[in-house]
């Protein structure tokens, strides 16, 4: 959520309000996840899909390799998709019955400051409140010096708000409209497959020749 802070002036009689977002830099070496701007990941609602990019702090020397696990709820996310960036080689490592991501890689283009190395695409799917976050285990430069080691993220360190809002509410009528329609259209299908048939279920006493219509 959003912090305010608020600044008085009591010689000029001024009051000024502002409002900003917890949403740390990383640090050289940290990982930093979601948006680089406003909320890391804005509060979402019950079966919104969203996406969830994955960056490294490399500093001034840049990024020769990298090794990390990412972990997410189970119980408030299920994962769609993980897309890797196309910057060099790399493995995943996906247990979705845990929520660990193991992510590792070896980066081949020059890229400094802050890399994306993925990008996460997960569903909310309960309300509350709900933890991503990780650790790095190993992230080297391209000089070859090691940028951070067995250590938990601190700019990706995120808990998220799930709300049950429109978005579910609107999945859940359209839902029940599909039944509705298709017990509609159980209703309306004959119980004889041809226009003679040697048996109807919805024979009435009109019906002389059992072709399953009524004989004027």
């Amino acid at each position: 959520s959003d912090i305010s802070v608020l600044v008085s002036d009591s010689l000029k009689n001024t009051v000024i309000s502002k409002s900003f977002f917890p949403n740390l830099d990383p640090e050289l070496g940290d990982v930093d996840l979601g948006s680089l701007e406003g909320p890391a990941i804005s509060e979402k609602e019950i079966g919104e899909i969203f996406d969830v990019p994955v960056r490294i702090n490399s500093g001034p020397d840049g990024l020769q390799s990298y090794q990390l696990r990412i972990e997410y709820d189970i119980e408030g996310f299920e994962l769609m998709e993980f897309t890797e960036a196309q910057i060099g080689i790399s493995r995943v490592s996906l247990d979705e019955t845990k929520g660990v991501i193991d992510l590792s890689g070896i980066v081949f283009q020059d890229l400094v400051g802050l890399v994306e190395i993925g990008v996460i695409k997960l569903r909310a799917k309960s309300e509350g409140n709900f933890a991503i976050g990780g650790s790095t285990v190993l992230t080297i430069s391209k000089i070859g010096t090691v940028l951070r080691e067995n250590s938990r993220f601190v700019a990706g360190d995120i808990n998220l708000l799930v709300k049950s809002g429109s978005r579910h509410e609107r999945s859940v009528k359209n839902e029940q409209t599909r039944r509705g329609h298709k017990s509609m259209r159980t209703a309306r299908t004959a119980a004889c497959k041809s226009l003679w048939c040697d048996t109807c279920e919805s024979v009435s006493s009109g019906d002389t020749n059992g072709d399953c219509l009524v004989d004027i």
